[in-house]
């Protein structure tokens, strides 16, 4: 769609934009893809509750842009398939 989404890791415990995560309702098959520019995975999951926080094997990954692939399927079977950027600041 175009749009960058921004995620602020900015440690002060406001809890605003400190995670990316997608809300939605009604979903039966769900995956997140998160990537950095090389194209490797940084995060997946196929649970709708769970969020990426700036983080890649327990290291906080660099500001910057990353990517994310999100695919689902809700119970009337019709998909949705979405690609993005998160712009990640600290």
């Amino acid at each position: 769609n175009g749009d960058t989404n921004e995620m602020k890791k900015d440690h002060n415990n406001d809890n605003t934009n400190d995670v990316f995560s997608i809300t939605s309702r009604g979903v039966k098959e769900f995956n997140l893809l998160i990537f950095n520019r090389w194209g490797e995975i940084l995060f997946q999951s196929s649970d709708i509750k769970d969020s990426w926080d700036g983080t890649f094997d327990g290291e906080n990954v660099h500001e910057g842009i990353y990517y994310y692939s999100l695919y689902g399927k809700d119970y009337k079977n019709d998909v949705f398939q979405e690609k993005g950027e998160i712009m990640l600041l600290r």
